[in-house]
């Protein structure tokens, strides 16, 4: 992400190129603090007591992966129930689904 410079504003206004580039990163930096935000509530980042730095960053990891993992659980389940669909009504019939 760029960014805009430090300081005081020049004179000099932005060209259509820089204020592309910004609003792409602002974009860009929306959906990742939505996605912490996501995870902080749904997956207890919030809940970090750590006090060590190691150990922060290993919680803080491990929180993340535990995410994708339940994304990648999330897909491979709607791939299979969309497979199971196309299936007669006795062998799908005979699967229990938990939800």
């Amino acid at each position: 992400m760029s960014g805009p410079k430090l300081g005081r504003p020049g004179k000099k206004k932005q060209t259509k190129i820089e204020k592309k580039q910004e609003y792409q990163d602002n974009t860009d930096r929306i959906e990742v603090e939505r996605e912490f935000s996501v995870e902080k509530h749904s997956y207890g980042l919030g809940l970090i007591v750590t006090k060590l730095e190691e150990t922060q960053l290993t919680s803080i990891a491990l929180s993340v992966l535990t995410a994708n993992l339940f994304k990648m659980q999330r897909r491979i389940l709607c791939a299979l129930l969309s497979l199971l669909e196309g299936f007669p009504e006795e062998i799908s019939g005979k699967l229990v689904m938990v939800t």
